[in-house]
């Protein structure tokens, strides 16, 4: 019967004209439960959670009374708590400024200005210039400044609130600063159907740093004091996506003197990122730019248990998909493609899960981020990648540690000449195999030119070895069996000067994690969107009617592969030569 009866709250919600849907009491039971869990430690009881929610829905109230119906509102019941603050600064028509962080503050202060001595004369919109309120001040008068968390403008620092770091606009210290006005903190109380406008002493500092640093210090005390006054919408308690990561934005770091960043608080971030190699690789400056994306942050990274290995040169945290973990994850980042990836995450609490809008499962997602680009040609795979932390506000445009080698190459010497790899082999099908016997044209060239020059045939595991007895017998080529894991092929690669590869997971590492030189033979499949990002990465790729077609199978002559030849493999070796040497 327990549906019943809900489907009978929910037709007297409907009847009764309730605005608060089954949506929003969970959107708000969550974001208060986390606020309060950053406010006392612990996770809140039941009594202390439902108080603060029953105080929401009068703030909610006085909100639509304030909005809807002025009128009804009796500014004249108002009472004040610390009015002797302010009146030196009248008797001395000296202006002052105001600063609230309650959002439904703004209807009381504008609703005060109709007062006959009104303790504020204007309200300062966030979007507004402030100096255009300048005379305000002259004149002796009061002026308000909201304090968002998050602000849409760059005129913000990231402070500690809470015991994490949060961004808040320093617009009213700066305004304070130039204009030599006090800052007086203010909050309402509301006990019983009256309101208390508190005014509290102006706050010191002689920095725009030090102000906006004692301003945050009063309201986490206040709001500690009494959290259910406080209006749970705001940003404080779940950043907006936009600027969860705000290493785009210039905002400085606030902190006490004495305070180390070490010491605030991990920003904890669960990221689900891609399984297969050519994807991994392809990520990876998405996962540091998420990692560099503000002061405070943890990553801890979930893949299966082949992958962690790879993962962990990224990133210290990682879990492979089964492993527990205690952590509460205030985000969590979908960076896998998958539709499975979204089950994997079900056994982690995650407070909010957000992932591309593309993504197979983004209707089960929290938040969906939005992935707008110009119309054109297909996009790199690692730029799609990393639309995901520049939407969330990091910065992803010319940062070059983005796509540093994962692992630092080895220096060449008389003890390690180096070696030329190749890689024939494609896991995805013959389709995307260049013909064995132009690999073999290629080494024969370059046996005549440098006959002590090393090379490596890498493998398969099942490819057949004869067609290699060819160069086989050359003293300085080896034909090498391809490792099975990623901690084998990386040994095996280690030291390489270039290598010549298929599209294939030997490619891609080879690229991503040494920033090997190579020359990336594409057939079947986009290089457009899956090229290597290294700077010393050529592809050579031949578009015929066909492609891409991503078939395993060709259907047709392999017109696509064929096509290439081996004279242009050769000057593409040169090409890279000369670039080094020059």
């Amino acid at each position: 019967m327990k549906w019943l009866s809900g489907f009978g709250r929910k037709v007297g919600e409907l009847l009764s004209g309730d605005e608060e849907t089954a949506d929003i009491r969970r959107h708000r039971e969550r974001v208060v439960t986390a606020g309060l869990t950053r406010i006392l430690e612990a996770s809140p009881d039941k009594a202390t959670l439902r108080a603060v929610l029953e105080k929401q829905r009068e703030i909610d109230a006085l909100h639509r009374q304030l909005a809807e119906d002025a009128s009804r509102f009796d500014v004249d019941s108002v009472a004040f708590d610390g009015l002797s603050h302010l009146k030196a600064f009248q008797k001395a028509q000296d202006g002052y400024i105001l600063v609230y962080v309650q959002g439904f503050a703004k209807g009381l202060l504008q609703q005060l200005i109709q007062q006959a001595t009104p303790i504020v004369s204007v309200v300062f919109e966030t979007h507004e210039d402030p100096s255009a309120h300048r005379s305000v001040l002259e004149r002796g008068h009061g002026l308000a400044f909201p304090l968002p968390f998050f602000p849409e403008d760059e005129d913000a620092a990231l402070g500690e609130f809470f015991g994490q770091l949060t961004a808040f606009s320093t617009k009213a210290a700066t305004f304070a600063l130039e204009n030599q006005a006090p800052l007086l903190p203010i909050w309402f109380r509301l006990e019983e159907g009256t309101v208390t406008m508190e005014i509290a002493p102006a706050v010191e500092g002689d920095t725009v740093e030090s102000l906006a640093l004692s301003l945050g210090n009063f309201f986490e005390k206040r709001i500690r004091h009494s959290p259910a006054e406080m209006d749970w919408e705001a940003d404080c308690w779940f950043p907006p996506i936009r600027r969860v990561l705000p290493s785009r934005f210039p905002w400085p770091l606030l902190l006490p003197e004495g305070r180390e960043r070490s010491a605030v608080a991990p920003f904890d971030i669960l990221v689900r990122v891609p399984d297969t190699v050519r994807e991994a690789c392809l990520a990876v400056p998405a996962v540091r730019a998420l990692k560099q994306g503000r002061p405070d942050v943890r990553l801890t990274l979930v893949t299966i248990p082949e992958m962690t290995s790879f993962w962990a040169r990224i990133n210290r945290d990682v879990l492979a998909l089964g492993d527990e973990s205690q952590t509460v994850f205030p985000l969590g980042v979908m960076l896998n493609r998958e539709k499975r990836a979204f089950t994997d995450l079900k056994p982690y609490t995650i407070d909010r899960l957000v992932g591309m809008q593309s993504h197979p499962m983004a209707d089960s997602f929290d938040e969906i981020l939005n992935m707008p680009r110009k119309l054109g040609p297909p996009e790199h795979r690692h730029r799609t990648y990393l639309r995901v932390p520049q939407r969330m506000g990091a910065a992803v445009e010319k940062v070059p540690a983005l796509r540093l080698p994962i692992i630092a190459p080895i220096a060449n010497s008389a003890e390690t000449p180096g070696f030329v790899a190749v890689a024939p082999g494609s896991a995805d099908g013959d389709t995307y195999a260049w013909p064995t016997e132009r690999f073999v044209q290629v080494i024969q060239s370059f046996q005549e030119q440098s006959p002590t020059l090393e090379w490596k045939i890498i493998l398969l595991p099942d490819a057949p070895c004869e067609e290699w007895d060819a160069v086989s017998q050359f003293p300085n080529v080896s034909v090498i069996g391809s490792p099975p894991d990623v901690d084998g092929k990386l040994d095996l690669l280690q030291g390489g000067q270039l290598i010549i590869a298929n599209d294939n997971d030997l490619l891609q590492l080879a690229t991503t994690c040494y920033s090997m030189p190579s020359i990336a033979i594409y057939g079947p499949s986009e290089p457009i969107e899956t090229a290597p990002i290294s700077k010393g990465a050529l592809t050579l790729r031949k578009h015929v009617e066909c492609t891409p077609c991503f078939l395993r199978d060709c259907p047709l002559d392999h017109r696509c592969m064929t096509a290439i030849e081996v004279d242009e493999v050769l000057a593409a070796i040169e090409s890279l030569a000369s670039d080094g040497d020059s």
